[in-house]
């Protein structure tokens, strides 16, 4: 944390005093600016929608869509109880949070539920509580008008002992908020998007900071290192196993722990098979709550478009994997087993593996 605020400090020394922190962009990309302003004491506090608890502080996080629209749009705001001049960590919460919320929008052009207080979703940072976190949609009181939102309560702020741990802890809270939910599992909890989240979100990070799109600071300050050890151990196995097990529509069948593990695999690998608006289309597309139909959203997505070639993981290459060709024709592989509309396909060495959709 204290490295994440240090890098902070440089940033506030360029600021833009009607802004507040201008978070640095370097995708060289989509001009999406991200706004931070810095924390703002609140009179009165604000009570927070489930416990009525109060909180004095708050962090906004904005979002200025394009450089010719000036408009700034409102997505998240850190509520935390007290502040500190040093390792406070409202505006390091905040920064990671938008930083996810730019992935989404930039790769997958999915923005927040504007049924919920027009796109915002509140982050608690709660000293008390059992520690832990917790999203919940609600309704709140604020301004004397009662309204629908989209909340993320984090207790026991003191108990976070690493920033891979805490950025793990927001980025499952902020799955509940902003994924898709898939879920009627009996564990390890009902709803998939929690843990996916927490996948997805830190593998970006991970990519992003090695790719230098992103600074530990945008990650509380975890380092490249840490990240590859957590991505190593809690990633890249459900990948592996969704790509070289048993028959997609078996795993996906489980309501258990291993079916919600089968499931979260099967995403991230076909987020690393497809282009971020095809990865799009299956997840958002799904339709329902229920895993199985990510594998036919994963075929529609294949499907619309003229050809694709696959990006193979590297924890999976040269290994027969299950891959979503639906009626295409297929290059670069052999099929040795057939699961509806998925195949699995041994690779023949032969350049890429590739898919050519009919029409």
């Amino acid at each position: 944390m204290i490295g994440c605020l240090a890098g902070l400090a440089l940033l506030l020394a360029r600021q833009d005093l009607h802004h507040g922190l201008i978070l640095p962009n370097r995708t060289g990309r989509a001009p999406i600016v991200m706004l931070a302003p810095a924390e703002q004491r609140l009179d009165p506090p604000k009570l927070s929608p489930k416990q009525g608890w109060m909180f004095e502080w708050v962090v906004r996080g904005y979002a200025q869509l394009s450089v010719n629209n000036m408009v700034e749009s409102p997505r998240l705001r850190v509520f935390s109880q007290e502040h500190r001049d040093e390792g406070d960590p409202a505006l390091p919460v905040a920064r990671m949070l938008m930083r996810l919320w730019e992935m989404n929008v930039r790769e997958y052009r999915v923005d927040h539920a504007y049924k919920y207080n027009a796109q915002l979703v509140d982050f608690y940072l709660c000293y008390g509580g059992k520690a832990g976190g917790e999203q919940l949609f609600g309704r709140d009181d604020e301004g004397g008008k009662p309204h629908d939102v989209n909340t993320v309560y984090i207790y026991d702020l003191r108990s976070f002992s690493s920033p891979v741990e805490m950025a793990r802890e927001l980025s499952h809270e902020y799955g509940h908020a902003s994924l898709p939910p898939v879920g009627g599992y009996t564990a390890p909890e009902n709803w998939a998007n929690g843990y996916l989240g927490e996948k997805l979100y830190l593998r970006y990070l991970r990519d992003a900071i090695a790719a230098k799109r992103l600074d530990p600071d945008d990650a509380l300050g975890a380092n490249l290192p840490s990240l590859n050890l957590w991505v190593r151990r809690n990633v890249d196995p459900l990948v592996l196993r969704s790509a070289t097990g048993d028959k997609p529509s078996t795993a996906l069948a489980a309501r258990g722990s291993v079916g919600m593990e089968a499931f979260i695999g099967l995403v991230l690998y076909v987020q690393t098979l497809l282009p971020p608006r095809a990865f799009a289309m299956a997840l958002w597309g799904i339709g329902s709550t229920k895993a199985e139909d990510f594998l036919d959203s994963t075929v529609t997505a294949v499907s619309s478009m003229k050809s694709v070639t696959f990006r193979i993981p590297a924890v999976v290459k040269g290994k027969s994997i299950w891959l979503p060709i639906g009626k295409g024709e297929l290059a670069g592989g052999t099929i040795t087993e057939r699961d509806g509309n998925w195949a699995k396909v041994k690779p023949s060495g032969k350049g890429p593996i590739r898919v050519t959709n009919p029409g």
